[in-house]
């Protein structure tokens, strides 16, 4: 399965998504904002002149769809994106009415286009319905339009990390970013590409923990994604940070010496972590608390003073 994904903070994840993915499509008119209005004339045009019968119609309610969408990207004008919706919408019900349209095309566009929508309005449908759409186009890989290339694993990583934060879903939409980024750590592909939706995932997790503290563990696949990911990207900090704080959590619930060690492994390694010029890592005042939280924690327990060491 090939991935290609670009992926910010989990405010600005699902955006950066899809500004990625539709780089695709404005390439079609290589960014060209009065190419595109002269489709848009054209189609309208015909529209206005044929009878909704016509199959013709119908391919030019698709073509008026996508390339609204298109100029939706040029030019962030909420009339396009409302149109590519409701011309997306259209051509999919008229299916099998007009059969030689691609339905497939149409719902990725309309996925799109509402993924769009939901990173701007953060409307629960919007975005329910957008990790709905995903989630079905990930169990119809094999339909993916060739010429119509949506990452869809890693989309509906960013989709789940916004459910999360605008509805409130947690455990279930964590445990299933968890597989997805499974699938996508086990995929050939770069570890920049990785980098990104797993640090949406990271994100959500910490999140995640932080109102849990005390009460409930990470669990072992949300942990096990985070050790795995760790050997894919070993430079990214903030991804280890948050395994640390999920093996802390653990710990101060289990007392596991295996999670004491491993998170202090890690923290060694971000505490003596130099850069370019001999610059620290960014994370390692974070580091020298959790170290010193997990010492005094594990200090309270024994009460061995070689803890505190």
């Amino acid at each position: 399965m090939n991935e290609s994904v670009s992926l910010g903070s989990n405010h600005n994840t699902f955006k950066q998504y899809v500004d990625l993915q539709l780089s695709y499509l404005s390439s079609i008119f290589s960014g060209d904002l009065h190419e595109c209005d002269a489709e848009i004339s054209s189609y309208r045009y015909a529209l206005s002149s044929l009878p909704r019968s016509t199959p013709l119609h119908a391919f030019c309610v698709d073509g008026l769809a996508m390339t609204s969408l298109v100029r939706y990207i040029l030019s962030g004008q909420q009339d396009d994106l409302e149109q590519s919706i409701l011309g997306f919408t259209e051509t999919i019900l008229s299916f099998p009415l007009h059969p030689f349209t691609d339905i497939n095309q149409a719902f990725y566009g309309l996925t799109v286009a509402i993924s769009l929508r939901a990173d701007k309005s953060r409307h629960p449908d919007d975005v329910k319905y957008s990790t709905m759409y995903l989630r079905y186009l990930r169990r119809q890989q094999h339909d993916v339009p060739t010429d119509f290339p949506i990452p869809v694993t890693a989309n509906l990583v960013g989709s789940s990390a916004l459910q999360v934060e605008e509805l409130g879903e947690t455990d279930r939409d964590i445990e299933e970013m968890a597989d997805l980024c499974n699938d996508l750590l086990d995929c050939d592909i770069s570890p920049d590409s990785l980098i990104d939706p797993i640090m949406a995932f990271a994100r959500t997790v910490r999140a995640r923990s932080e109102e849990n503290f005390g009460v409930r563990i990470p669990s072992e696949k949300v942990i096990r994604c985070l050790q795995t990911a760790i050997k894919r990207l070993p430079r990214s900090h903030e991804n280890s940070d948050v395994l640390v704080e999920s093996l802390f959590y653990r710990f101060y619930l289990t007392e596991s010496d295996d999670d004491h060690e491993e998170g202090m492994a890690i923290l060694d390694e971000l505490i003596s972590f130099h850069g370019l010029g001999d610059i620290p890592s960014s994370s390692q005042e974070t580091a020298l608390w959790s170290a010193f939280g997990f010492s005094i924690f594990r200090f309270q327990r024994s009460g061995k003073p070689e803890h505190l060491e």
